[in-house]
């Protein structure tokens, strides 16, 4: 069995760390953390994605109600304006050929 040495630190502190373990165990064990870190950050980036289009299909969503609650509003507003002018004609349509039933 092999045993690894390491120089850690820089300059005039390095000290040698010296490993126990083989260096096949030590590479397996790296790869294998390697690997985990990446299986984790294809993840997270596979998430991130999905949110930010459910973002973007969300905020679609809300400018397409908003515009049909617009449309709504306009039109209501245009009926409100019929009503009160029919009501202000005594019941008689504005429209040729159309008349109000009495109840």
């Amino acid at each position: 069995m092999e045993v690894c040495s390491s120089t850690v630190g820089s300059g005039e502190g390095k000290s040698s760390i010296s490993f126990k373990s083989p260096r096949s165990a030590q590479v397996w064990f790296l790869l294998r953390s390697r690997m985990t870190w990446k299986g984790k950050y294809m993840d997270l980036k596979t998430q991130a994605k999905r949110l930010r289009n459910r973002v973007r299909d969300v905020a679609a969503s809300r400018d397409r109600w908003k515009q049909q609650v617009d449309e709504l509003q306009r039109r209501v507003a245009e009926l409100e304006l019929q009503n009160t002018q029919l009501a202000e004609s005594g019941g008689k349509s504005p429209i040729p050929g159309k008349f109000r039933r009495d109840r």
